[in-house]
């Protein structure tokens, strides 16, 4: 083989090089975009969950906000519990005062009929 034949065999060997560098380069970025790709669609994806544990999360805050606690709960409903029961107590106290008036009427009643008879 000559000089020149090899030369022109390196050449030739050289083009071949660089058609599969520029081939794996096509290849390398195909792949790229086909990762960047399908991981926009992943971060994509991710937002909506997020979002929409972020809306689930504020429910959830919104109704812990807005309930009492179980002791809270207990404590007001003993305070409103006493306050009926003394309540009660009071009515009973009327509906005892107010038996012994309409009792006194009745005798003053009675006598003033009475006296308005005899007399």
């Amino acid at each position: 083989m000559t000089d020149d034949q090899r030369i022109d065999t390196c050449r030739k060997d050289i083009r071949r090089l660089e058609e599969q560098v520029a081939a794996l380069k096509d290849l390398t970025a195909e792949q790229f975009r086909g990762r960047d790709e399908a991981l926009k669609v992943a971060l994509d994806s991710m937002e909506k969950r997020l979002a929409g544990m972020n809306e689930f999360r504020g429910a959830m805050e919104d109704q812990a906000n807005r309930t009492i606690g179980r002791q809270d709960y207990l404590t007001a409903h003993n305070m409103l519990v006493d306050r009926l029961g003394a309540a009660e107590r009071k009515l009973a106290v009327w509906d005892g005062r107010l038996s012994g008036i309409a009792a006194a009427l009745l005798l003053i009643n009675a006598l003033v009929s009475w006296y308005i008879s005899h007399h």
